[in-house]
């Protein structure tokens, strides 16, 4: 999940209104699935963004695609 925004103020009037929500969902196979190793997965994400001063209402993002996890390390 993530979330940001921005309000800004010059010569005491809003100059800037913006914000952006977004969540993302990885599933991880199991080793034992037919066919799938466990590096590979699906991913599905949703994100809103509203921004008063780019004209901006409401923009909505979705997706679904695969994935193939390259590195894997402690830290990762």
């Amino acid at each position: 999940m993530k979330a940001d925004g921005d309000l800004e103020r010059t010569n005491n009037k809003k100059s800037k209104k913006r914000g952006r929500l977004g969540v993302r969902y990885d599933y991880f196979f199991d080793s034992e699935d037919f066919l799938f190793h466990q590096k590979w997965y699906l991913w599905s994400g949703v994100g809103f963004e509203h921004d008063k001063f780019a004209d901006l209402n409401l923009r909505t993002t979705t997706g679904l695609g695969p994935g193939y996890q390259i590195l894997k390390t402690e830290r990762t």
